[in-house]
This record gives C-alpha cells, structure tokens and sequence, in this order.
C-alpha cells in the first residue's frame, strides 16, 4: 500500500510539472523558434498555428493532428480520407492568419516527406463541410491549389505560393473516389513516387478557366514522377483551354516520369473548339522556364484508347507554345510503349494539329525563343491511330521542325488513317533537313491521303532515313505515296525472321514466327502478351515494406522449364540499405560456390550461379522458386530502396540429343520496391524514436478519450492497454517505460 501511495504521490506532482512545463514550452519561452525554412513567413508568426487550427472548423472532417504533433518532422504519416484532405487544406491557400494581412500559404513540405500508409477512399468524404466553402459543391480540390493555378508564378510578397514541394510515398497504396478535381494541382521541385489512383474528373465545376485535368498531377514544375498507375476516367467538355493526361496534365521545366502506366479514359467533347487542348496517356502537353529545360519520359505504357480533338498521343498529347510561353523544353521518350488507340475529333482544321502512337504533335503557334528537340527511342505503338482532318502517324503524328527530330529502334503495329496524311512512323514532317529516322520498322495498314509506310508527308527537305522497313501491304509508298532513300518494303515472312531483326540492330530480339520486339521487352513486364509459349520465365518477388533493422526476403522464380540445368543470375542492391545475410538454392538448385559480389559507390551488383544436379534437368509447367535472397537492413537507414533482377542465364539440355544448350528467357518482373520504416514502440507516442517526458504530454492531449469519440483514430496511440479508452493506466505505462538517461529534446 505504501508503494502505490507513494508512485500515485509523484505522478500527481510529475502531472504538474509536465502541464506546467508544457505551458512554458508552448509561450517559446524555454523553447527555441520553429524553424519553418520556405514554408512560413521569415521569423515566427505569432498565433499563426492557432489560426492554423481555428480556421480548420469551417473543414469539419480534415484531419490534421498527423501535423500539429510535429510540425518540424521531417517524415509524417496519412491512413484516412481526413488526414489526405487535412494535406490539401495545409498546403492549398486555406488559411487566413490574424497576425498576417490577407490569406497565406501554408505547408509546402519542402525537403519532408508524406507517407501513405493506407488505401484511401475520398469518396467517404463528407461533402456537407465543402459544399459552404466552394461555390461548385465539390468534394474534393488538388493538393497544390495554388495561388495562381493557371501559372506557377509568385505572387509578390506572398508567403508561401500553394504548390506542394516535398515527396509524397505512396508505398503502393490506392486512392479512389476522386471527383471533380485531379490528387494533385501544382507540384515544383516535388517527387510523387509508388502510387496508384481511380475515380472520375471532368471540368463540369470547372472554376479556373485555365483549368488542368489528370489521373494524377495536374501540373508538374520541376519535379520527379515514378511508379504511378492511374485508373482514372476523364471527361472535359469547358470551352477553355485544358491539357489532359493519364498521369500529368502539363509539365513545366525540368521533369522526369518513369514507370507509370494509365489504364482510365480520356474523353475530349470540345470536336469544334480551336484550342487545340493536347491530351496523352502519361502527359497532356509540354512546356518550358528555360532554354535547357528538359522533359524526360522513360518505361511508361499507356493502356487506354483516347479521344483528342487537335492533338493526342498514347505518352504524350503535344507542346504547347504561345505567346504566354514562348520557350520550349527539350523531350526524351524511351522504352514506352501504347496499346491504345488514338481518335482525333477536332473539327478545326489546323496543320499542326495531329495524332500519334507515341507523340501527337510537336508544333507552336509562336516563334519559341528557344527551339524544341524531340528524341524518341526504343518506343512501340500497338494502338490504332486515327487523325480524320489532322495528320496521323504510327509514333509521332507531327513534327513542325525536322531538324530537332531523332527517332531511332522504334515500331509500329496499329493501324494509321487521316484525310490529309497517315504514315507508319511519322504522320507529316515540314522542314525536314536534319530529321533523322534510323531502325524503324511498320506493319500496320495506312490508308488516307498523303500515306507512306514510313512518313505519310514530307513537307519540304528531306529526311536522313537510315535503315527503315514496311510491310509490303501497308501502303503504296514509303513516303508521300512514293518510295523514299533509306527506306526498304519487306513482306510478312521476311520480316518474322531472327535475320530481320538482325537486320534491325542490337536493340531488337527475333520472336519465333513473329515480328521483331525490342530487347528491353524481353526483360520488363511491361507487355506479358508478347512472350513466346517457348520461353521460361524468370520473376523476382519479395517484401515491400519491413521495419529498420529487420530482414528482408527476396525470391527468384521460373516457370515454363523444360531440362533446366544451370542458372546464373544478376542481383543488384543498394549496400546503405542493405547488407546479405543468407541466400539459398531452392527446389533441387544449389548455389554453386558464394555469390560474387562487385561494388560501385552504394550499388553492390551480385553474380550467383545454381546447379541442379539431376541428370535431366527439371522440367515443370508450375512456377518453382530455385533462390532465395535474406538481406539484413541498416536501422539507421529509412526509406525506399530497390532490389533488382538485372540479368538471368538459364541453360539445359536438348530433348533430342540431350546436348547442352542455352534456354530463352524473359524477365517479368525484374524490381522490388521496398520501404523500410522506423520502429516505434508503443510508448513512443509522438513517434520521434525516443521514449521521454513528451510522449507522456502527447498522451495527455487524449486523456479519457474514448473509441466513439471523433478523434479516436489518433488518440487511439496513446491506449497503451488497449482497452478502447487513454485513462490514468496508460499514462502510467508511458511513465514507467520512460528511458530517464535519455535527454528531453
């Protein structure tokens, strides 16, 4: 009895002084300022985090305690619908501080990073609370509204410009239920990365008439796009002008998207506007803010079939120069591939308006300060392409200046048709001295006027064409209905052989009875249908998300064996997340001596070879796992890190003969993305890897919370006994936990 009288005596005192040293610490009087770099005005604005709070009662529902715990955390975590559209409301220009004259901006995230942690439905919004605020009714606006949506500018004197600036993790989690507006506005100098979205977004509440429409990013300024797949059906029927794309609407500066894939709609119903509103399956349009700015897209498919009405292209609808905008970026297109078909619309008849497989059009409608240069490479159209009143072409629709164009390993299967000209590569190229067009190859039907197996047009100077093939029965001509230098018609059976893509180059591989594919298709799993039955297939699987300091499992499979004997295979992995700890053979194979291993910087790239000793090989129609990877993570290390499957040599033996032989193999799924996340004890309320004085006041913020409460999603951390209520127990299991040699900050 003693014993309790007296821990029920000092907490009641350590209550005290907790309470009372959290109210010191609030005042800043012991406390140094926050430091909120770009994202606050200079010096600490006084009341301006209670304004923060006081102006969230006219959002009933957002969520932002994820943030008030912390708001100089350079890592924070969102699971619910509230807590995304409390994101929105921190870095979308919603609050009005009284120590501030006028509206502000708020969290731009610079340098931080959200994690997703959840699937998030926004349809679960309560649209009650939005419906006061906008004038349209809609339930959801971008995170990145921004001061000026129509262009990323700084407003003067503005504290914080309303764009989002930091990395958003979507550690392959869903967010559904989007209506009306795209995940996101304005992203600079921003990364969106792993992430996958669905719903439907139009322009019916348009509000900006400048406004962009996405599956994901309506505007990307500077910034890095990775691992996105959009399930997002778009329809745009606003008498303004409005890029479209699957994954961004317009680009800006220098960007990179990799990997993504869209799979939704795109609908344009403006058949008779003038604006040409570009539309693609990765991006919209194109723009610049320097002469050097660069736009890279790199492994990206788009699945669905789009409806433009000016210019549309399976990765990309076109460039968008006016005299808004008179500078041009510089686009790089590599390894993307489009199964959709493309339909023009338009009713405007403009000479630069066009479709394409690849690329709709590269044109302006000024004289750009600085010319744009197009690279394609390694691309490939399967979608039908149809242009009606504007060009159409198998890869890129339009090129206004030839001498920036290099296309080079790339093909067409879809068809191309256009009323004023279709071609199996290029619809129509003007000023074609320099355009330079090398190992190419079409077999769809071009039919229209102007039509050519390889460039429909060629509208002034000639095109340096190096090694490029038709299907005989494609068109009646190479170019402008005639034969063109450098360009060769084949038949069917000549081409389905391994001496066409021989003929083709290093970057093509034969396919048994089928036409030449690209090699990096055999290693991607990016096109499943393109795999001859023939060929075994190699997968590598494994964890994508494990705690700092824990292993990591990784798996190599094959399917599809015939007499499999001999495996070697190339594993690469970052050493500053990951060191090895076990690797085993699997299902009869063992690793025949140690895995060699050579290191460049922080990337270790892995030689193993396995054996299966029966005399036969193995020969199964199952999938069998033959390897198994166990790596041991750095506990000092977060975030996400890649293991990759770089290569793989499989060998065996003739049915016949039983003579050794090299066996066909294609890679389906080469890289495992995988997030390593810290460790927090249960006691670790605020989650800053230690357990101290501060989770004990973090949990008072909670105190005699219960499950039916509005906040219990978040109170929900500090019951520690879990009996569905934070009271006095679980307090003093904080208490008793608290590591007293660690210091308070």
């Amino acid at each position: 009895m003693k014993k309790i009288f007296k821990t029920k005596i000092f907490f009641g005192l350590f209550i005290a002084f907790t309470l009372t040293l959290t109210s010191v610490l609030s005042t800043g009087f012991l406390a140094p300022a926050p430091v909120y770099a770009q994202e606050y005005p200079t010096g600490p604005a006084e009341g301006y985090l209670d304004a923060v709070k006081n102006n969230l009662s006219k959002f009933p529902g957002a969520d932002i305690d994820w943030w008030l715990a912390n708001p100089d955390a350079t890592e924070f975590c969102i699971s619910t619908p509230a807590e995304l559209w409390g994101l929105a409301y921190l870095v979308n220009n919603e609050v009005e501080s009284p120590h501030l004259s006028g509206w502000v901006w708020t969290v731009e995230f610079t340098g931080k990073v959200i994690h997703l942690t959840n699937d998030i439905d926004l349809s679960t919004i309560n649209p009650g609370y939005t419906k006061t605020i906008y004038t349209y009714g809609e339930t959801w606006r971008p995170i990145g509204w921004g001061p000026s949506y129509e262009r990323p500018t700084d407003p003067p004197g503005a504290p914080g410009n309303g764009y989002f600036m930091g990395t958003f993790e979507g550690n392959d989690y869903t967010v559904s239920g989007l209506a009306d507006y795209s995940l996101f506005g304005v992203i600079k100098n921003a990364s969106i990365k792993n992430l996958s979205t669905s719903g439907t977004v139009t322009t019916q509440k348009e509000i900006n008439l400048q406004h962009r429409i996405s599956g994901v990013v309506d505007m990307a300024v500077d910034s890095t796009i990775s691992n996105l797949k959009s399930d997002v059906h778009m329809v745009y029927s606003q008498v303004s002008f409005s890029p479209m794309g699957g994954i961004v609407s317009e680009t800006v500066g220098n960007t990179i998207i990799s990997d993504c894939e869209f799979k939704g709609t795109i609908d344009n119903q403006l058949s008779a506007y003038g604006g040409a509103n570009p539309v693609g399956g990765i991006i919209g349009s194109i723009g610049a803010a320097s002469c050097d700015a660069t736009v890279t897209i790199k492994d990206c498919i788009n699945y669905a079939d789009i409806i433009a009405a000016g210019k549309g292209g399976g990765i990309i609808g076109g460039t968008i120069l006016s005299t808004r905008n008179a500078l041009s970026a510089n686009i790089i297109i590599q390894d993307c591939v489009n199964y959709g078909d493309i339909t023009d619309v338009g009713t405007v008849n403009v000479a630069a308006y066009a479709v394409g497989g690849i690329l709709g059009a590269s044109s302006s409608t000024v004289a750009p300060a600085c010319p744009m240069s197009v690279t394609i490479e390694s691309c490939v159209n399967y979608g039908a392409v149809s242009g009606g009143i504007h060009a159409a072409g198998g890869v890129a629709g339009y090129i206004q200046q030839g001498n920036l164009l290099s296309l080079t390993n790339s093909y067409n299967r879809g068809d191309a048709i256009s009323q004023v000209a279709s071609g199996g590569i290029v619809g129509r190229i003007d000023n074609a001295n320099g355009a330079v067009i090398e190992n190419t190859y079409d077999t769809g039907v071009v039919t229209g006027t102007n039509v050519g197996g390889f460039v429909g047009l060629v509208n002034g100077g000639t095109v340096d064409s190096i090694n490029n093939y038709y299907l005989d029965t494609s068109a009646s001509g190479a170019a402008n209905s005639a034969d063109y230098t450098g360009v060769t018609t084949k038949t069917a059976t000549e081409m389905k052989t391994p001496a066409f893509a021989i003929q083709l180059g290093n970057a093509y591989t034969a396919i048994t009875d089928d036409y030449p594919i690209l090699t990096w298709q055999t290693s991607s799993n990016t096109d499943p249908v393109i795999i001859s039955p023939d060929v075994t297939v190699v997968t590598l699987n494994g964890d994508t998300n494990i705690i700092a300091g824990s292993d990591a499992t990784y798996t190599i499979s094959v399917g599809n064996v015939n007499k499999l004997a001999t495996i070697t295979l190339w594993i690469e992995v970052n050493g500053t997340y990951f060191t090895g700890k076990t690797f085993n053979g699997l299902n009869g194979f063992n690793l025949l001596g140690n895995i060699d291993w050579t290191q460049n910087g922080n990337t270790w790239i892995g030689r193993a070879t396995l054996i299966n000793l029966n005399s036969n090989g193995v020969s199964s129609n199952n999938v069998l796992d033959i390897f198994e990877l166990v790596f041991s993570s750095n506990s000092n290390q977060l975030g996400t890190t890649n293991v990759k499957l770089v290569k793989a040599d499989l060998s065996g033996y003739n049915d016949n003969t039983n003579k050794a032989i090299p066996i066909d193999t294609a890679i389906t799924n080469n890289t495992i993305h995988t997030l390593i996340s810290p460790y927090f004890p249960k006691y670790d309320i605020n989650k800053d890897g230690k357990i101290n004085q501060l989770d004990l006041t973090t949990a008072q913020l909670y105190y005699l919370s219960e499950e039916s409460d509005a906040n219990w999603n978040t109170a929900k951390t500090a019951d520690i006994n879990g009996d569905g209520r934070v009271d006095i127990e679980d307090l003093i299991l904080i208490l008793n936990n608290i590591n007293w040699s660690s210091p308070l900050f």
